[in-house]
């Protein structure tokens, strides 16, 4: 099961979210995720939402898996891509917005 399927069930974002949460402290800490400056921290003084297309996304990703030697296919890395956006964007519980 994949990290975006199982940030669909209520109790374990809720779990996560205690454990994530008691990271922060002083003098504060850099956090990278989808919804780090919306659910996680979303009073966080500072907020950067960086976004890619699709495409660009999946091709830095066939880069990095040829580089540990994989065999990959880009329509098929352009396809998960696009339906875990779209599971995240869609999902009940937290779904995936930009943070500003």
């Amino acid at each position: 099961m994949r990290a975006s399927q199982v940030a669909a069930f209520p109790r374990v974002r809720e779990a996560l979210l205690r454990r994530q949460r008691g990271f922060r402290e002083a003098p504060g800490l850099i956090a990278d995720g989808r919804d780090m400056g919306t659910v996680v921290f979303p009073d966080a003084p500072v907020k950067i939402f960086l976004d890619a297309s699709s495409e660009e996304r999946a091709n830095r990703r066939m880069l990095q898996l040829q580089e540990k030697g994989f065999s990959v296919n880009f329509e098929r890395l352009l396809a998960e891509i696009k339906e875990r956006d779209d599971r995240d964007r869609n999902r009940a519980v937290a779904p995936l917005v930009p943070c500003c």
